[in-house]
């Protein structure tokens, strides 16, 4: 919609768009920048020392966590130290006291949201675990029962505790951090929502999240008589001061617990600090460029990314650089004009521009095209930007990764090509990536083409027959 407008005729049409980060607290956010690979504006200079400092895990910049995971054996243990982690460095910068007792995990959980003072003193947004699934041992259910369990696990056991749910099913302990799932609006006279004077009308909106004050019981009146019934008493993030009567039905329908997410449900919320669970899943096809986009940009001041994979295998990121993976070029729309989905979308992998080659493919440039059209109508076999993975773990993404028969046996070369040699970032940029090449020895593998005098495709014929065909 955006893009229809953005080229109208008329001045008034065209639309207000927000260029100024607003979210991020840091001048310099590297996950800002993350984020920013997996929209229009990247550029490739910026994502190729990103990969480097992403690749080797740990600290990159001053806000950007990576931690891997291998599978489901020691998720458990990667996923507990990254949070201790998280919360011992959020205490810190909130200047609250960041001392932790790994086997009181609750305490320090507690004082990081503000549960520990009076209300106006809540933070329900200081930290948030988003997933892009629901379901699996990385998905927010397990997460939400794991971290339910670390932080009030002694409650729901306990012999004099108050617990709201039934034992096969959710269940609720004070102070549980739960979310709100479903709009929900209530009138007075049902009795759900108390001003501390009144019972009043309101609104909980989904995705609001909220701490259970109480758990105990309150009679009502059903068919003349008085009857008991459990219920728990909820504060919600937005109206602090107005406590909501939750009972059995709202629990089941509107409420879940509020420790972990999806990235769908966090979108249009932010927090403090999110822990980013991202498996690796070949067959589950939920991770899109646009998850990915929403997932980095939801933390405030810290970003923790658990990825499934090592130094030298980035696929569960890098998938989301694919084009392949945009929800947006799959769909078919007639908003604002016609526009049909792309098919065989997964062996696409478009960035800024879409350009269609003769096998169908999609590539950034019109120079690409055109190189990717001569190997075709030469039938020479060949991959676009395919990671090239170096000894030490850094990741290159060549234009053309292209297969070949030596004497010695099967090999590839890498083909670059630089449409934009005169502009003086893009030159430091090929400084740079041509030194990688050379220190990872890839130089005598490398097939090099510019534009200096325009686009020559007899230039790119000779380098075909005498680089690749020979």
């Amino acid at each position: 919609m955006v893009n229809a407008f953005r080229g109208h005729s008329d001045p008034m049409c065209r639309p207000c768009e927000l260029t100024v980060n607003c979210r991020q607290l840091q001048e310099k956010s590297s996950s800002q920048l993350l984020a920013k690979q997996f929209s229009e504006t990247h550029a490739e200079e910026e994502l190729d020392d990103l990969i480097d400092k992403i690749s080797q895990g740990g600290r990159v910049g001053t806000d950007l966590e990576i931690r891997f995971f291998t599978d489901e054996e020691d998720f458990p243990q990667a996923f507990d130290s990254l949070v201790r982690d998280a919360i011992v460095e959020l205490l810190q910068l909130e200047r609250l006291n960041g001392d932790i007792n790994s086997q009181r995990l609750w305490e320090a959980f507690d004082r990081l949201h503000g549960f520990t003072g009076d209300l106006s003193e809540m933070r329900l947004d200081a930290l948030e675990v988003i997933t892009p699934y629901r379901g699996g041992y990385y998905g927010s259910d397990v997460l939400n029962r794991r971290l339910q369990e670390q932080l009030r696990g002694r409650l729901l056991s306990g012999p004099r505790s108050q617990v709201f749910g039934k034992s096969s099913g959710r269940r609720h302990v004070s102070p549980d951090k739960v979310l709100q799932v479903k709009n929900r609006r209530v009138n007075a006279n049902e009795r759900l929502a108390w001003d501390g004077r009144h019972n009043i009308d309101f609104f909980v909106a989904k995705g609001e999240l909220g701490r259970v004050m109480k758990v105990g019981k309150r009679k009502l009146l059903k068919d003349g008589k008085w009857q008991e019934e459990k219920v728990m008493w909820v504060r919600f993030e937005t109206e602090p001061s107005i406590t909501i009567t939750v009972d059995s039905e709202w629990a089941e329908s509107y409420l879940d617990l509020g420790y972990a997410m999806t990235v769908h449900k966090a979108q249009g919320s932010d927090f403090g600090g999110v822990i980013l669970v991202l498996p690796r899943e070949d067959r589950q096809r939920l991770v899109s460029q646009e998850l990915l986009y929403t997932a980095f940009t939801r933390a405030r001041k810290r970003l923790y990314i658990l990825l499934q994979g090592a130094p030298a295998d980035l696929r569960a990121l890098l998938f989301g650089l694919w084009p392949g993976s945009s929800e947006y070029l799959r769909r078919n729309t007639s908003l604002y004009g016609l526009r049909v989905a792309i098919p065989d979308l997964d062996d696409f992998r478009p960035g800024e521009k879409i350009h269609r080659t003769i096998r169908e493919e999609l590539v950034r440039s019109k120079s690409e095209a055109l190189i990717a059209n001569l190997l075709a109508q030469y039938n020479v076999r060949y991959y676009y930007e395919r990671p090239l993975v170096a000894p030490d773990g850094t990741i290159r993404l060549p234009d053309f990764t292209v297969p070949v028969e030596t004497s010695y046996g099967p090999s590839e070369l890498y083909w670059e090509h630089l449409g934009m040699l005169e502009d003086p970032q893009y030159a430091w940029w090929w400084d740079r990536r041509r030194s990688w090449y050379e220190k990872h020895g890839f130089t005598d593998r490398l097939i090099v083409t510019d534009e200096r005098g325009g686009f020559d495709s007899k230039k790119i014929e000779q380098v075909i027959t005498e680089r690749i065909l020979k």
